[in-house]
């Protein structure tokens, strides 16, 4: 599929940044919604998150975003899943909703930007933590260094999604905004589909 095809702004490139708290399917769906879509290019955390994660330094962090957004500007490609961005980062640098402003207008300058939130409600968060902990624990996988338990990093990952639902996604001057409830997409799959559709029509259309 085209971006003719699909409508969209074929003069400014697209960007679609993924956003939620851990155990909400974002990298499944992420990676599923790829293969719709041709003349695209994924960015995980490893480009997203990685090499600021420890970071606390606003200049460095926005120095940094600046010259990812620079690379898609200059990449071949004309659309890119971001899995996770700035967003992230905001409740960790003390929220001040004014140090991304000039991030945010330079998307909305040069770019066709969507912001896509997945939520999960908090029992699903605590089942796909424990499933994730049951089926990854032989690998080595745990959930952080501090071996806290299931229900305390559940607890912690609710917080930070209200902090950011009430906060940060608010206080964004993107237009463009979508959350969606991923509870009801099972292990299986099944729902996958559905999912899938309600993204694609809100990226689509704008």
């Amino acid at each position: 599929m085209g971006f003719a095809e699909v409508g969209l702004n074929l003069f400014m490139k697209k960007i679609i940044i993924f956003e939620s708290c851990r155990w909400a399917w974002k990298t499944v769906l992420i990676n599923e919604l790829s293969k719709k879509y041709s003349n695209l290019k994924i960015l995980d955390e490893s480009i997203t998150l990685d090499p600021i994660r420890n970071t606390e330094n606003f200049k460095e962090i926005e120095k940094y975003y600046f010259s990812v957004l620079e690379d898609i500007k200059n990449s071949e490609e004309e659309f890119f899943l971001l899995d996770r961005f700035y967003w992230t980062k905001w409740e960790i640098n003390n929220y001040d909703n004014k140090l991304f402003l000039k991030l945010e207008n330079f998307l909305i300058k040069e770019f066709n930007t969507c912001f896509v939130f997945l939520e999960i409600r908090d029992s699903s968060i605590l089942n796909r933590l424990k499933h994730t902990l049951k089926n990854r624990f032989d690998s080595g996988w745990r959930i952080n260094d501090n071996w806290d338990s299931v229900e305390i990093e559940s607890k912690k990952d609710l917080q930070w999604q209200n902090f950011f639902l009430e906060n940060n996604f608010q206080d964004s001057i993107l237009e463009n905004k979508l959350i969606l409830n991923t509870s009801k997409l099972e292990k299986n799959l099944n729902n996958l589909e559905i999912y899938l559709d309600e993204i694609k029509k809100f990226i689509n259309k704008k």
